[in-house]
């Protein structure tokens, strides 16, 4: 984008672990992240930092124990099953936070 002479502002989201409490998933997310991170600050973009935020909606509910799943931020299978099983995409409520965090990236002043 700023090769093309874009000088305007420039949001990347990054990923969010799809389960907190698996800290090998959680790693391998984090290490993606940095390698976003990274490349952002080369071309003075401005990181969105989702991963930080589910984790954080995550870990401060007692019973999802830092599991998106559970927490309610990713869809449960269909039909729904006890526990949960859930694909990689987020809910209404996951796409709630996602959007606060990318509009507070780019109006980092609201």
């Amino acid at each position: 984008l700023r090769a093309t002479g874009y000088r305007g502002n420039i949001v990347v989201a990054n990923y969010y672990s799809l389960d907190y409490s698996d800290p090998f998933q959680t790693g391998l997310t984090a290490g993606l992240n940095q390698a976003i991170t990274s490349s952002a600050s080369t071309y003075g973009a401005t990181v969105a930092d989702v991963f930080s935020a589910f984790q954080t909606v995550a870990e401060s509910n007692p019973l999802a124990q830092g599991r998106t799943c559970v927490a309610g931020l990713l869809n449960n299978s269909n039909p729904a099953q006890n526990p949960p099983v859930c694909d990689e995409h987020p809910t209404q409520s996951g796409h709630k936070v996602f959007a606060l965090v990318v509009e507070n990236a780019y109006h980092p002043h609201h």
